[in-house]
């Protein structure tokens, strides 16, 4: 097995008696060779979503790293990486928000990775209960990780501010934050699929252990990363009689 051709592309095969033979003549005998081959694996170039994380800064304004996103009605194509380049993928704002908000918190830990872009956010209430985003032009053989985290600082001690982020895309996955006070959570949601017509579906509302009394939840940044699916087996067999 896992045999390879000279580098003038031949294979070569010997067919002679054998050292057990006692023929008196020595006759040896072929009846036929089956070969399986596989084709290498020609790798593509990478996207530009896969060589990089997107950064979206709800709220806030573009920047070299980070694409900003306010709360009105809107569509942002091509979005770029954070090393700049644009990708494939587009987002609209579908269900805007109650509003925009800043926060004084300096984000650490894994809330860390959005630098700046984890200052400006959108937040929702009661009243305004459900803030949508649509992602459009995915990649089908690629899997997907997004990233969220929200705030509101000065949140009183004991009440929860829980917000659910809930991605709809071949399957429907749901996370949950505390976002009262946070400077330091996020929430992952890993090895996502898009639909059939290559969209993601994000709905932000508050969480069922949400407690206060007008039901405010947040979301500061999202982040987005993309890596290949496994490619499906592929191989020939050759019958040579």
């Amino acid at each position: 097995t896992n045999i390879y051709p000279t580098a003038a592309s031949n294979i070569s095969i010997r067919i002679a008696m054998g050292p057990a033979n006692n023929n008196s003549y020595g006759f040896f005998y072929i009846g036929g060779i089956k070969i399986i081959y596989t084709d290498p694996a020609i790798p593509e170039p990478p996207l530009a979503h896969q060589q990089a994380p997107i950064i979206i800064n709800i709220g806030g304004t573009n920047s070299a790293a980070y694409t900003g996103m306010d709360n009105s009605p809107q569509t942002i194509t091509d979005l770029i990486n954070t090393n700049g380049d644009a990708t494939t993928l587009d987002v609209q704002l579908t269900n805007t928000f109650a509003g925009m908000r800043t926060t004084p918190l300096v984000p650490t830990g894994d809330a860390a990775v959005f630098g700046e872009a984890f200052r400006t956010g959108v937040y929702g209430s009661d009243s305004d209960p459900d803030g949508q985003y649509v992602f459009r032009d995915t990649i089908t053989n690629l899997s997907y990780t997004f990233i969220f985290t929200g705030t509101c600082e000065g949140v009183p001690g004991g009440e929860n501010r829980e917000t659910a982020y809930r991605l709809t895309g071949a399957a429907a996955n749901t996370v949950y934050l505390d976002t009262a006070n946070n400077s330091n959570q996020v929430v992952v949601i890993s090895n996502a699929l898009p639909s059939v017509t290559g969209e993601f579906i994000l709905d932000i509302q508050k969480g069922p252990n949400n407690d206060n009394v007008s039901g405010y939840f947040y979301l500061n940044a999202i982040m987005i990363a993309a890596t290949n699916l496994p490619p499906p087996p592929t191989g020939t067999v050759l019958m040579v009689r």
